[in-house]
């Protein structure tokens, strides 16, 4: 009974630590800690946007039969997401950057293209935790005193101690995904301040 309860409390975090909820979340937040005065209406549209074709994209091969769920759990499955959204936020970045002017968004979507595109270079090695991968991106995005640093650890550890205990990653894979998200971040961070 215990153990049925703690996947439940892993399972809830893993949700609420998915990618798309925490760049979302960063991206609503983000503009607060980085005030632009170009600002417009693309930084909250372009990620809504943006997760709204990757649903659409596993719904569809759901619907077509090609995939047995939209979480893209089977390893092809995972592959063909990956691909896809790393070339709807290649072309996201490049729309923000040239069409919109929105530098720091589409810096975002570049350091997230980043994370995709170790995940794929590295499918052969280990299963890069993309959930501990965004949630060290957005961590680097928010952060700006001691307490949100420590409420982003804090974040990432729940996150990470989730994925290991719903045996959807090992240690090797989360380490990756928190080193790759932190190289991503720092590099976004060092761009945009």
């Amino acid at each position: 009974m215990a153990q049925r309860a703690v996947i439940r409390l892993a399972s809830l975090i893993s949700t609420l630590g998915h990618p798309a909820m925490l760049m979302s979340l960063a991206v609503v937040f983000a503009p607060v800690r980085h005030a632009s005065p170009n600002q417009s209406a693309a930084t909250w549209l372009v990620p809504l946007l943006i997760v709204a074709i990757g649903l659409a994209f596993a719904f569809w091969k759901v619907h077509r039969g090609q995939w047995q769920h939209v979480d893209a759990s089977v390893p092809k499955e995972r592959t063909q997401l990956n691909v896809f959204m790393l070339c709807v936020l290649v072309g996201a970045s490049a729309l923000c950057w040239f069409g919109l002017g929105q530098v720091a968004l589409a810096l975002g979507l570049a350091a997230s293209s980043v994370i995709l595109a170790s995940a794929l270079i590295l499918a052969r090695w280990l299963k890069l935790s993309l959930h501990v991968s965004f949630a060290a991106l957005a961590a680097c995005v928010l952060v700006s005193d001691y307490l949100s640093v420590a409420v982003a650890a804090g974040s990432i550890m729940l996150i990470t101690w989730s994925r290991l205990q719903l045996q959807r990653h090992t240690w090797s894979d989360v380490v990756a995904g928190l080193s790759v998200g932190l190289l991503a971040g720092t590099g976004w961070r060092l761009v945009v301040w």
